[in-house]
Parts: structure tokens; sequence; C-alpha cells
């Protein structure tokens, strides 16, 4: 690839983007088989995270490789995951980093746990370097998920048209929803040292969410609610 060597940062490990571990390489080499480019990799990866690793919540701090087993995560968790993917093939990838509204939760989440959220909120998905260019691939939602939302109202193919990537143009899915762009980071594990900073002091969290003794709660409750979206779909298609 050109310039690789100025590419180092955005190909090495991370304490939570573990893209040398064995499990995050044999999967990574087994999706990218038979692909002769890049790109066509990075595809491959793009939609294994998006549809095989369910959307929904858990703890920000959780490695690569376990989210790889847990097969469930919400936009920071996807995009570590991906760009380890990608970096355990030698395809370049970092994270970019935004505030955006929180309304783009309310039709995913119970109520009672909506109103718990400032109305700010941090989100990030996965850039990757092809055709010589960095390219941004969000892979947030999972397909069930997003066509069960579009088919009950819960969003509009004008707010999201597509959660497609054609790997040559931007994917980003809240794009009309940012508040703020933070821009670049190499890796998640520098955007959430950043976020740790900032939630300090402005508490963008829950309080329920940074203490552990509730933590599983709070996140049994919301994919509770995000899998009964998803399940009558997933009926259907039996």
């Amino acid at each position: 690839m050109k310039d690789i060597k100025n590419m180092e940062e955005y190909l090495k490990p991370t304490e939570l983007c573990d893209c040398d571990n064995s499990e995050i390489k044999k999967t990574a080499n087994k999706l990218v088989q038979g692909t002769e480019s890049p790109d066509e990799g990075a595809l491959k990866i793009f939609y294994f995270v998006r549809d095989e690793i369910f959307f929904g919540g858990a703890s920000h701090h959780i490695k690569a490789s376990e989210i790889l087993k847990r097969r469930v995560g919400d936009g920071c968790l996807k995009t570590n995951l991906q760009i380890a993917l990608m970096r355990a093939v030698w395809i370049p990838a970092r994270c970019h980093f935004a505030y955006i509204n929180s309304r783009v939760l309310k039709p995913i989440l119970p109520e009672s746990i909506y109103n718990k959220f400032q109305s700010i909120i941090p989100h990030c998905w996965c850039e990757c370097y092809v055709f010589g260019k960095w390219i941004s691939c969000e892979s947030l939602f999972d397909k069930i998920l997003f066509e069960q939302m579009i088919k009950k109202g819960v969003i509009s193919e004008k707010q999201i048209h597509t959660i497609d990537w054609d790997g040559k143009s931007d994917l980003i899915l809240f794009k009309n929803w940012i508040l703020e762009d933070k821009g670049i980071f190499s890796s998640c594990d520098d955007a959430l040292q950043m976020l740790s900073k900032v939630e300090v002091n402005q508490g963008l969290f829950p309080k329920i969410v940074n203490d552990t003794l509730f933590e599983h709660a709070f996140y049994s409750i919301y994919n509770q609610h995000i899998n009964e979206i998803r399940k009558s779909m997933i009926k259907m298609n039996k």
C-alpha cells in the first residue's frame, strides 16, 4: 500500500484495539480471504461488523476481542472492533469522534432511560484508508434492526437513507445530528481518554452508567428494549 510507512500509527495495537489478538487476526484473515485489494477487504470487514455484531449497549472500556466474543456493541465498541479487524490485515483504520444530539436515541430507548441522558452525547465511527484516501464507513446498525426501525417508523429513510457502504464514498449515519465534530483520533482509546475528562465536568452519561454496581442493570434494560424492536423481524425471516 502506498505510504504504508506513514500509516504505522493506524496499524498498531492499543490496549482496547488488540488487533494482535489471535482471534481477531483469525477472523480478519478469514473475512478477507479471496479478496484482491484492501478496499474489498474493508468491505468484507464492514459488513461483518455491521450485521454479525448486533447494535446494543455495553461498557466502552472493553477490548475488541471481547466484543468479537459478545457479538454486541454500540457505536464506540463496533468502531473499535472494526478498526482492530482492519489493522489485523494491514488496512489502516482510525476513529472519528463527534458530539451528536441525543434525540437520535429517543426512538430506540425506553423513556425512563432516555430521560437520563444529556442533550448532547458522544459518538464515533470508523475511517479506513483505501484508494489513497480516508473514507468513513460507519457500521452502527445491524441490518435486521435497521429494517425493523424503518418498518415501525422508529426512523425514516429521509433521516438515514441507507446503512450500506459501497467501499468508495463516506457513510456517516448520524451526519445530520452532529453538533460538534471533534475530529480524528488514532484509536478509540484516545477518544475515550479525552471523553473521560469531559464526562467528569459535563456528566454526558447518566450517573448509573458510571457506577459499576448498576451498569449491568442499565444495559440489560437498554438491550432488552432494542431486542424487542429487532425481534419481530427475526421471526419474520425464519
